[in-house]
C-alpha cells in the first residue's frame, strides 16, 4: 500500500539573505490511482516520510510525485539503485521517470470531477488545464516546474523476472538546477513477493489501438513513422502488461495511400511482427473480414 507524504521545502537563491530570492517548494507523493490537479495547492498536512509498496517479479508498479513551486525553474529527479535492505546488495530493478503534461480541456463528460477545484477565473476562459500525457524525461531526469502550478511526475518501478524476493530500498532526490544541494530525499521501500507473473496472457484480452490514436499525439510524423510507434506500443503492452494487440487492420492505410511517405496497406502489422508477438505469448488477434472486391486494400 502506498502512503502519502507532504513536505514543505525552502530553497534559497544565490543571495540567501534576501527574502525575494527564496522559493517555497511543496512536495507530496500519490499512488498511481490518485488524480492530481494542477490547481492543487498541496495543503500542509504532515504524513509519513516514505513510500512503501510491493510487487511480484516481472511486474511494474508506479507512484507519483506532485511538486508546487513559486517560480519557474528546471529540476531533475535522481535515485540510488534499489538495494537489499539488509545486505545492501544492488538489484537489477529499473526505474523510468515521466513528467505529466498539461492539456486544456473545455468539454468533459464528467465536469464535476474535472472542473472540481479549477479556479472560477480560469473557468471563465472556457475550460481549465488538466494533467494527462506522460512525457518520458531524458535520462530519467530533466523536468520543468511552472510558477504557481502543481506539476506531476510519474515513476515506474519494474522488477525483472530474475529478481530475488525480499525487501529493497532506494532514495529518490529532487534537485533544482539553480541549487547545488538536493531539494528533498524521499525513501522508497519495496517488497518483492516470492512469485512471478505469467509470461503470457492466460485469458484472451486486447486493447484496441489504431493509427488515429497515435496520430493525436504525434501529428507531425509521417504515416510510416506512426506505424512504427503503433508497433512499439503493442510490444510495450505485451511485454509489460500481457495485453494483446487489438485489430491489426486500420482503414487509415487506405486513406493515406496517395502520399509516398505512407504505407498503402490497411494491415499495420506484418508477418514478422505477428510472429514476434506470438513468441512473447500473444494468444488472440483480430483480423476482420475484408470483401474481395476491395482489392485496392492490398495494393
Amino acid at each position: 500500500m502506498l502512503h502519502s507524504i507532504f513536505i514543505t521545502l525552502l530553497c534559497l537563491g544565490d543571495h540567501a539573505v534576501r527574502a525575494s530570492n527564496t522559493n517555497i517548494f511543496r512536495l507530496k507523493t500519490f499512488s498511481s490511482v490518485d488524480r492530481i490537479s494542477v490547481y492543487d495547492e498541496l495543503d500542509e498536512t504532515k504524513n509519513d516520510d516514505d513510500v512503501s509498496f510491493s510487487t511480484a517479479r516481472k511486474e511494474t508498479e508506479s507512484f507519483q510525485l506532485a511538486i508546487r513551486s513559486e517560480r519557474n525553474t528546471s529540476m531533475y529527479v535522481t535515485h540510488t539503485p534499489f538495494a537489499f535492505m539488509n545486505s545492501g546488495e544492488l538489484s537489477n530493478i529499473t526505474v523510468r521517470v515521466y513528467q505529466a503534461g498539461f492539456v486544456w480541456v473545455s468539454n468533459a463528460t464528467d465536469t464535476s470531477r474535472v472542473f472540481k477545484i479549477c479556479p472560477s477565473e480560469t473557468l471563465s476562459h472556457g475550460g481549465c488545464w488538466v494533467m494527462d500525457p506522460l512525457i518520458p524525461l531524458a535520462n530519467n531526469s530533466n523536468g520543468t516546474l511552472i510558477e504557481n502550478m502543481t506539476c506531476g511526475f510519474w515513476i515506474d518501478v519494474t522488477v525483472p523476472r530474475d529478481t530475488l524476493s525480499g525487501d529493497y530500498v532506494s532514495t529518490f532526490s529532487l534537485v533544482t538546477h539553480d541549487s547545488t544541494s538536493s531539494m528533498k530525499n524521499v525513501t522508497v521501500n519495496l517488497h518483492v513477493h516470492d512469485f512471478e507473473l505469467p509470461t503470457s496472457p492466460h485469458l484472451k484480452n486486447a486493447i484496441q489501438i489504431d493509427i488515429a490514436h497515435i496520430y493525436r499525439s504525434f501529428r507531425s510524423l509521417p504515416m510510416n513513422e506512426l506505424r512504427t510507434k503503433f508497433i512499439e506500443t503493442c510490444d510495450y503492452l505485451l511485454d509489460n502488461f500481457r495485453i494483446n494487440p487489438g485489430s491489426i487492420y486500420d482503414s487509415w492505410g487506405n486513406l493515406s495511400a496517395e502520399s509516398l511517405d505512407r504505407y498503402v496497406s490497411p494491415f499495420v502489422a506484418n508477418v514478422s511482427d505477428i510472429v514476434r508477438w506470438k513468441e512473447k505469448g500473444m494468444n488472440s488477434l483480430t483480423i476482420p473480414y475484408v470483401p474481395l472486391n476491395r482489392t485496392r486494400d492490398f495494393a
